[in-house]
């Protein structure tokens, strides 16, 4: 693709404050004021504490647990967020 043809979609923060949303819908404030994700971290404590033990030898080996426990990376990440709160 040329530059030309670039130039286009090149924006500055101004230009998107005029053609972005920058509000969420009326749907998806509701939708995400009745969503909670406490029950299911609580749910997955254990799996989480479980993940955490068993990567006693490397940081890097918790990545391997992850895939290997089909544990979300983002329910894990959300656990690690709550640990650091």
């Amino acid at each position: 693709m040329t530059n030309k043809k670039l130039k286009k979609y090149q924006r500055n923060i101004n230009d998107l404050k005029e053609l972005a949303a920058i509000w969420w819908p009326e749907e998806l404030l509701l939708e995400s004021a009745t969503a909670s994700i406490i029950p299911i971290l609580l749910k997955t404590q254990e799996q989480f504490i479980s993940i955490l033990t068993l990567c006693d030898q490397s940081p890097e080996q918790v990545f391997e647990v992850i895939n290997a426990a089909k544990f979300s990376a983002n329910l894990f990440l959300k656990h690690l967020v709550i640990l650091s709160v």
